[in-house]
């Protein structure tokens, strides 16, 4: 055999890393924008759980138990797509929705233009890249999904379970992360959504 120099812990490496749901402040750390289908843009966020949410209040995945966020702590989590509409056909507007709350939820605001003929303040919507998105702040709203090949189990046949981000709230008090700090090596994420499937 050749030694590889890797230990292993059984007592702390022997475990899958706690899965709670809940709200949980986190950092966006990925993103990534898709190709147009169907006449709308996908774009796949990944967040990374702050240390502050070691004293949020969520529940084990396994057994429905409240417990504190700390095992959350470092872990990355992938969101549901964001979707942008750029063409929305005439009364479908609310097909950008969701893109613009996701926006805000980062403290990012659109410019605004005001209709000439009711006076109202319109909201220019604009692409949002990888540099104006990275490292904000951001609270979770995480959730429990199923793999879409266990979706037909019963909870006794065990289907396989992953964490999912389904919606973004504005983190009030949260700092933006050190990017710096982002790419050192020891500040890795934890991945754990092993059977996490693209976005369609």
């Amino acid at each position: 055999m050749q030694s590889l120099n890797i230990k292993y812990d059984p007592d702390v490496d022997g475990a899958s890393p706690k899965i709670i749901s809940g709200t949980f402040p986190a950092h966006l750390i990925e993103w990534e924008t898709g190709n147009e289908y169907d006449g709308s843009i996908p774009h796949n966020a990944v967040y990374r759980i702050a240390p502050e949410a070691a004293e949020y209040i969520g529940k084990d995945f396994d057994t429905g138990e409240e417990v504190k966020g700390a095992g959350m702590v470092s872990q990355s989590v992938k969101g549901n797509g964001i979707w942008l509409c750029p063409n929305p056909p005439k009364g479908e507007g609310w097909k950008n929705r969701t893109y613009v709350e996701f926006a805000e939820s980062l403290g990012i605001e659109f410019p605004k233009t005001t209709d000439p003929v009711t006076g109202k303040a319109i909201i220019d919507i604009q692409a949002l890249e990888l540099d104006d998105v990275l490292g904000l702040p951001v609270l979770v709203v995480i959730g429990q999904q199923i793999h879409k090949e266990d979706k037909n189990l019963s909870p006794e046949e065990n289907p396989r379970k992953y964490p999912r981000v389904f919606k973004t709230l504005a983190w009030e008090d949260g700092e933006p992360l050190d990017l710096e700090t982002l790419l050192e090596p020891d500040t890795a994420t934890k991945k754990v959504d092993p059977f996490a499937e693209d976005d369609e």
